[in-house]
């Protein structure tokens, strides 16, 4: 028996209209979100539909949450979920409207800005230790001719760090660039990168919900080739160049959520 649950979906760009587009796909074996969320500041711009044909020329200046709401709704059958768009930061949303009562919240953070990855997990963390929710994030990336899935527990502040989930050594940074200056790709086929990462989330969904996998706290990197592997990850007190809570240059913010434990 599937657990009921709710779905928020931070990040309406290429990794969470791919999503949606893999999640609709298995609607017929999925048991639909008692909820399903959508979160974005961002409206669409023409470069968009590069990588989101559904977010064509005549949706620029739209909200993307909006749009993808909209696509939210054509789930088949007639067990549908209550869809809400929210055309705001993640650090402004109150993360319980996303969920009720006795459904584990699935989360799935694609944003692009890391500082806004942070928030949205810090919400989720707190969210669900002062609700007692049970909350499973699912972080997805694309870049460099591979994608990159990652699962934390909500619930357990001894999950990876959200932002570089890796323990040392760590790959050489490099800059996320992914479209030149008239819109173009600049590298890779990003669409068939955020398919096959959207698709391997779907899953994680299905299989964490029957109590039939052992996701949590798992990175997988999928390469251009279709060959892939999943590491095990845990939580570090330092990260070397992490850009997150490990940083030496910016607040360890998890501490507050520590507190929660006393």
């Amino acid at each position: 028996m599937t657990t009921p649950w709710s779905l928020v979906v931070a990040g309406c760009g290429t990794i969470g209209y791919w999503f949606v587009r893999s999640l609709l796909g298995q609607a017929a074996v999925l048991r639909a979100p008692r909820k399903l969320t959508c979160i974005d500041y961002a409206c669409i711009k023409p470069q968009n539909a590069v990588t989101c044909p559904h977010y064509d020329s005549q949706w620029l200046g739209i909200p993307k949450s909006r749009r993808l709401a909209e696509l939210g709704r054509t789930w088949p059958g007639t067990d549908r979920p209550q869809v809400m768009s929210v055309h705001a930061s993640v650090r402004q949303f109150n993360w319980l409207d996303a969920t009720e009562p006795g459904c584990t919240l699935v989360a799935v953070v694609g944003l692009d800005n890391w500082e806004a990855r942070l928030d949205a997990v810090e919400g989720l963390r707190v969210m669900s230790a002062a609700g007692g929710r049970e909350v499973i994030i699912i972080q997805g990336g694309i870049d460099s001719g591979h994608a990159s899935v990652g699962v934390y527990s909500g619930s357990s502040f001894e999950a990876p760090c959200p932002v570089c989930g890796l323990v040392p050594p760590l790959p050489a940074p490099e800059p996320c660039v992914v479209m030149t200056g008239n819109g173009s790709l600049l590298r890779g086929n990003l669409q068939e990168e955020a398919r096959a990462a959207t698709g391997l989330m779907c899953r994680i969904i299905a299989e964490q919900l029957a109590n039939h996998g052992s996701w949590v706290n798992t990175r997988t990197h999928i390469e251009g080739n279709g060959n892939g592997g999943r590491l095990r990850t845990r939580a570090c007190a330092t990260m070397p160049d992490c850009m997150g809570p490990h940083s030496a240059h910016t607040p360890l913010r998890w501490n507050t959520l520590m507190k929660l434990e006393d």
